[in-house]
């Protein structure tokens, strides 16, 4: 089956953000710099100037998701329009075209500083593809964050919400006291700090996070003459962890081209999503991708009664405890091979575009 025919006959009828970017084609074969080179020329398109008048007119780097440019454009789109109408209002003068402009070269000029360090963010990728577990089922433990003097520094209506439970705790005692002490070389914890924090106070959490894990890093801001610095760290910050997390899903094999296809079916929007998927990279019919995906969710040969019989509710209940669904399902459709030989090549090839193609050679 030709998979870039598959992709060119769905093309046209799909939104900006379902679209294939050709830059990340092979981003799933890429090492760790090349992934972030390619994200870094998704993201520069943000700032390029197009036949259609819109800078974000081109597609995702990783398909599969509908957010712009990976929420970076939403971003930069957003806070340009509120900082000139903020300026408008406290100065009592109109926006400007060229306050705009100024805005955006602003920005633009941070994707380029934020992007000088290619090795350092390749070895990021790395070291975060490492500590994720290939068939993890995804919880609440699995990325947090946390921040000098908590909500405090968040300066929220709300104030402090922490005693709403854990999920609301992210001060960095917090993460002392209830993060640190379980910490291992499984996990890769990032600082991310600017000029004006307290080298002191950094030092000494980073001290204690190496007594519990090698694997620590350090991103810091620079006051670079960007005027008010603030939001310009934030999109710094959001385009390093953006590369970081989506380069670490590409490595660890979530990825098939540039479509995200290692999702979990575990609502009925996802459930849609992937039957859709399967039939976009195989050309099979909508019924027989459901009876794949079905097939790969029950993990089982032929399915009964009561399994066909199931409503969506009930299948994505039982998605929630099995990894791989997707790809098992592709894998099978392309190549008519069983869960258990699906299973096998998966296991065996880290890209799964290789353990289809595999596949495919012993037809």
């Amino acid at each position: 089956m030709d998979v870039h025919w598959q992709q060119s006959s769905y093309e046209p009828y799909l939104p900006v953000t379902e679209k294939s970017n050709p830059i990340t084609r092979d981003i799933d074969r890429a090492n760790p710099k090349e992934i972030v080179q390619m994200l870094q020329q998704c993201d520069a398109e943000i700032f390029e100037k197009t036949s259609h008048g819109n800078p974000m007119y081109q597609p995702e780097a990783i398909s599969g998701s509908t957010r712009m440019k990976g929420g970076g454009a939403t971003k930069i789109i957003l806070e340009t329009i509120l900082l000139a109408g903020h300026q408008a209002a406290f100065s009592n003068k109109a926006v400007t075209v060229n306050g705009i402009l100024h805005s955006l070269n602003m920005f633009e000029k941070v994707h380029q500083i934020t992007y000088r360090q290619p090795t350092a963010l390749a070895n990021l990728v790395q070291k975060a593809a490492i500590s994720c577990i290939l068939d993890f089922i995804p919880g609440f433990e699995d990325i947090r964050g946390f921040v000098g003097n908590g909500f405090s520094e968040m300066n929220n209506t709300e104030g402090d919400l922490s005693s709403l439970g854990p999920h609301f705790i992210i001060d960095h005692k917090d993460f002392v006291d209830t993060i640190l002490p379980n910490l291992s070389d499984h996990d890769t914890v990032i600082f991310l700090y600017s000029e004006n924090d307290n080298l002191n106070d950094v030092l000494l959490l980073a001290k204690n996070v190496r007594q519990h894990t090698s694997n620590l890093h350090a991103i810091k801001h620079e006051l670079i003459g960007l005027g008010d610095p603030k939001q310009y760290w934030e999109l710094s910050t959001k385009l390093c962890l953006n590369v970081i997390s989506t380069g670490a899903h590409i490595l660890i094999g979530k990825v098939y081209m540039n479509y995200m296809i290692d999702l979990r079916v575990t609502n009925s929007k996802l459930y849609r999503r992937a039957i859709h998927i399967l039939q976009r990279f195989t050309g099979s019919t909508e019924a027989q991708c459901e009876t794949a995906l079905l097939r790969a969710l029950y993990d089982v040969e032929e399915l009964t009664d009561e399994m066909v019989l199931n409503d969506v509710t009930q299948h994505t209940l039982v998605a929630k405890e099995r990894a791989n669904v997707v790809p098992i399902a592709l894998v099978m459709l392309q190549s008519g091979r069983t869960i258990a030989e699906a299973k096998a090549y998966l296991d065996t090839y880290s890209v799964i575009r290789d353990a289809v193609a595999a596949c495919q050679k012993l037809l």
